[in-house]
């Protein structure tokens, strides 16, 4: 259990940026580069640079109402997501998260709506300190939380049967 809600900054991430706009780019090339006929290379284009600017607008943008500037991890398995409009959102957090060292990638499911939101934390996208507490309460209590998610459902399933 959290004493008090663990709040993390974000701030605009330059590896971030480097990594959206290089896979972009390349894709793009490698479609220009492939031989397909132009009917199909032209709407394929067309859909991964769209795909690529959403990307961009929503992740990487500063100027972005929809990029995420603050995460606050209240209570067990109880997140709000603060975007630069100020929009709060409350989510949980899934099981397809990652943690690495210098990578944090959280996929969160909004109480409102059912489609997921995946939040690329690196490095030097927020402070240290809160980053590696994020990271300790990650790895030790989260385990906890699922393992019980797993055994609800699983009596859920019990009782349906």
């Amino acid at each position: 259990m959290l004493d008090s809600p663990l709040v993390i900054d974000l701030h605009p991430s330059r590896f971030l940026a480097w990594t959206v706009v290089g896979m972009g780019c390349a894709t793009l090339i490698l479609i220009l580069v492939l031989p397909l006929l132009i009917w199909i290379q032209l709407p394929l284009f067309i859909l991964v640079f769209l795909c690529f600017f959403q990307v961009y607008q929503r992740d990487v943008a500063v100027a972005s109402p929809f990029r995420v500037t603050q995460v606050i991890w209240e209570d067990k398995n109880q997140w709000r997501l603060v975007t630069q409009s100020g929009q709060e959102i409350k989510a949980s957090l899934e099981r397809d998260s990652v943690l690495w060292a210098k990578l944090l990638v959280l996929s969160f499911r909004p109480y409102e709506n059912t489609r997921k939101r995946s939040l690329v934390i690196f490095s030097d996208s927020a402070n240290c300190e809160p980053l590696r507490r994020l990271r300790v309460h990650l790895k030790t209590q989260l385990t906890q939380i699922f393992e019980v998610e797993v055994l609800h459902e699983k009596s859920k399933v019990r009782l349906i049967k």
